[in-house]
């Protein structure tokens, strides 16, 4: 049976041994496979004949990044479809993000690669480059077949539209102005970019249990601990969204007085962020525990351990310092604003008063339930709030939002608005013109997050000037990405946000 070739990549590396002493030459090939091509068959062909065991691992769906519903076929039924075949000798399922872990464990004579991959320059990726290295630490040797080849992506899009009927009209009208490649060369000019961003610092700590059920003597759950995790969130996770997109980021920021709290913030500089936390010794850095049910990650309950009450006077000039000091050879000021006492009266106001291009958000959330208005800013440039948020600013929650999103902009001198609506999409509005962006609907693993990546990379593209059709385009490409990641365990990264884009327009 063809799915006996099916095997765990430690039963493949286990079985190269003695392919190995057999003196058989391996030849592994890599990929998504999410439709099945004649170019695929072809390039199988053509590496089956460089060696004596052809051996292809797909990547899981977890891993797979093209655009939102892929992959369209699960691994199993990929990894089935290239067992069928009977040039291939062997099919692994990878469950690491790159196939450079696969190559260390298979070690194989040859590494095969479509012809589209030898120029190295155009792998968003990069991985080519990796892959390469580490093929030749295996002593192997990386090759690329030159045969027919086509798009599955185009494929799929063309014969298998998986986007909601209101978004395929409007990719279909987009793509009459914006090729793939111009969104991405429009991308690409966010990298001459030096960001600051000014904000809240916020721990996120998820602590995932195995709900067993009511408690005997009280009306409670009861749930057993399995593992905690902890992620830079607030102003740290959108400068980490932006890290990969834009040359520079540097964060002004406030913590508490936990030594511990402290080194985890600063591990950010090793990543090549600049992080200038000014401690608050008397308050403790925000952090917003959530516990879910490991099996699907249900959230049970959320604890915040917070003071929201307005930093004391050395701390707040220490940051206004910051600000005044990191602010002058950037081209765009990014605020973060959570309402959690960092960003003071005197604090706004500096920042109103700044010449820079000005990007904010203020979000509300359950510790400042209608205290933390976007109203407080003045002048900025661009701003992202969401519906709910909006609806606050101006006290209206029944007028239509394109009614409500000029008065915001006309009382606060608000060049450019968007208005995030989830599932929804977004809208956008700019010299009396509103633009309406469709979602693109998948699979939801976490909400936390994808505001803060929808301003970050948003924030980026109305600094350079990019009309807000792509803006909101691109701003929902990265929310849908964002919202696969749990909390901020991830940032978006660029690679990951150009596959999403060509998965839609490719």
């Amino acid at each position: 049976m063809y799915k006996e070739k099916i095997l765990s990549l430690e039963k493949l590396s286990a079985m190269r041994k003695c392919w190995k002493e057999d003196g058989k030459k391996v030849v592994l090939c890599h990929g998504c496979f999410d439709l099945f091509h004649p170019g695929h068959l072809k390039h199988l062909e053509a590496a089956k004949r460089m060696g004596d065991i052809l051996v292809v691992t797909i990547t899981a769906d977890k891993y797979v990044n093209k655009g939102p519903f892929r992959p369209v076929f699960n691994e199993r039924l990929r990894a089935e479809t290239i067992a069928s075949l009977y040039i291939v000798d062997y099919v692994g399922i990878s469950r690491f993000p790159t196939a450079v872990e696969v190559i260390k464990l298979i070690k194989p004579d040859f590494y095969v690669k479509g012809i589209e991959y030898r120029d190295a320059e155009k792998d968003v990726t990069q991985n080519i480059r990796k892959e390469e290295e580490a093929v030749r630490s295996a002593g192997g040797k990386l090759m690329f077949t030159d045969e027919i080849t086509f798009s599955s992506t185009y494929l799929l899009n063309k014969f298998f539209p998986i986007v909601p009927e209101e978004s395929c009209g409007f990719l279909t009208e987009f793509k009459k102005q914006y090729s793939c490649e111009k969104v991405i060369s429009l991308l690409d000019s966010l990298k001459e970019l030096n960001v600051l961003v000014v904000g809240d610092t916020i721990i996120d700590e998820y602590t995932y249990c195995k709900a067993m059920g009511a408690a005997i003597k009280a009306p409670t759950i009861s749930a057993r601990r399995i593992r905690t995790e902890k992620y830079h969130g607030g102003a740290l996770a959108v400068a980490r969204h932006l890290s990969s997109f834009v040359k520079n980021v540097e964060v002004v920021t406030c913590i508490g007085g936990e030594d511990e709290m402290f080194r985890f913030v600063m591990e950010l500089e090793s990543a090549g962020l600049h992080v200038h936390a000014t401690v608050n010794p008397n308050s403790p850095t925000t952090v917003k525990q959530r516990f879910l049910e490991e099996f699907n990650n249900q959230k049970i309950f959320e604890v915040s351990v917070l003071d929201d009450r307005s930093i004391p006077l050395d701390v707040e000039r220490q940051i206004m310092n910051d600000i005044k000091t990191y602010f002058r050879d950037k081209d765009l000021l990014i605020i973060s604003d959570f309402g959690h006492g960092m960003i003071t009266e005197r604090i706004v106001r500096q920042i109103n008063s700044l010449r820079i291009f000005k990007s904010a958000t203020a979000q509300t959330n359950s510790a400042n339930y209608g205290f933390n208005l976007i109203t407080k800013y003045n002048g900025c440039e661009y701003v992202s709030i969401d519906e709910r948020e909006l609806r606050l600013a101006t006290c209206n929650k029944e007028e239509k939002i394109e009614h409500l999103v000029p008065l915001l902009a006309k009382r606060c001198n608000f060049k450019m608005v968007s208005i995030t609506m989830g599932k929804d999409g977004c809208i956008l509005y700019n010299h009396d013109t509103f633009w309406r962006i469709p979602g693109f609907s998948t699979a939801v693993v976490d909400t936390v997050g994808a505001g803060d990546a929808f301003l970050a990379i948003t924030s980026a593209m109305a600094c350079k000037g990019l009309s807000p059709e792509v803006i909101g385009f691109v701003g929902n490409c990265v929310g849908n990405l964002a919202v696969k990641i749990i909390g901020n365990k991830e940032s978006v990264r660029y690679s990951d946000t150009v596959k999403f884009i060509r998965g839609l327009l490719g």
